[in-house]
């Protein structure tokens, strides 16, 4: 069953991640999405993308009782694989509009991060990167990716205090850029995709290199050692204790 749905209206493509319970990412999913991603990259018919989640989650994050049985090297490689997923997204030529229509944690509010645009869906929802609070580290690409979207100071808050936030406390940080209700979240995404994809291609492509070139080239500066020392300290005996308390309900 494919864990990515697809479909198509007036040149916006919406990509919904759908992985019962909570949309929690592994390999399949991953490569799922990277496989979109590449498809809509040279579909000429496609002028935007919308990425939401199905259910009360966008995403929980990695599939951390998935990953448990994994070696060292195998999560590392895996790892790897997510870390170019996130930055190809994030430097993706078409606008591409984050849908957030529930839970956005760790990993998963990364996704959301990578987009260009962020609609978050109000009520109970929360989205932060709450990865310190359980030992773990994050690779420079995910703080990068974070600096740009909500500048340094805010960037030091979030990753310090490692929370979880709602709808308006993410809107004063800057992790989305508007919250509405449930009904309006697909609408208005779509309307920012459509908005975003009526301007001419070439110069929107050209503007978001201009602003995010100088981002990707730090991350491919510093990713690979980063994400060796997160292996590192994920695979710390303290860390792993508090992993393996982690369960998907």
């Amino acid at each position: 069953m494919a864990l990515i749905k697809h479909s198509i209206d007036d040149g916006v493509a919406t990509l919904v991640i759908d992985r019962p319970k909570v949309n929690a990412l592994n390999d399949e999913l991953m490569g799922e999405l990277k496989d979109r991603f590449d498809e809509l990259r040279d579909e000429v018919s496609t002028r935007a993308v919308v990425l939401t989640g199905a259910g009360s989650f966008f995403s929980f994050g990695l599939d951390v009782p998935g990953y448990m049985d994994y070696s060292k090297e195998e999560f590392k490689d895996s790892f790897t694989k997510f870390a170019q997923l996130y930055a190809g997204i994030f430097e993706f030529p078409k606008p591409v509009v984050a849908a957030v229509n529930g839970h956005a944690v760790a990993m998963g509010c990364v996704f959301a991060l990578a987009c260009d645009y962020r609609v978050f869906v109000t009520g109970k929802a929360k989205i932060g990167l709450n990865e310190i609070t359980f030992g773990s580290t994050l690779p420079a690409g995910v703080v990068e990716i974070l600096k740009y979207a909500v500048g340094e100071p805010n960037a030091a808050r979030v990753l310090y205090e490692g929370g979880i936030y709602t709808a308006d406390a993410a809107l004063d940080l800057g992790l989305v850029h508007k919250v509405v209700e449930a009904n309006e979240l697909q609408t208005e995404a779509g309307a920012v995709a459509s908005d975003l994809a009526s301007k001419n291609e070439a110069a929107f492509r050209s503007v978001k290199t201009a602003l995010r070139g100088p981002v990707i080239e730090e991350i491919r500066r510093r990713e690979e050692r980063s994400i060796e020392e997160f292996v590192d300290i994920w695979y710390s005996e303290p860390v792993r204790k508090n992993l393996a308390k982690i369960e998907i309900r």
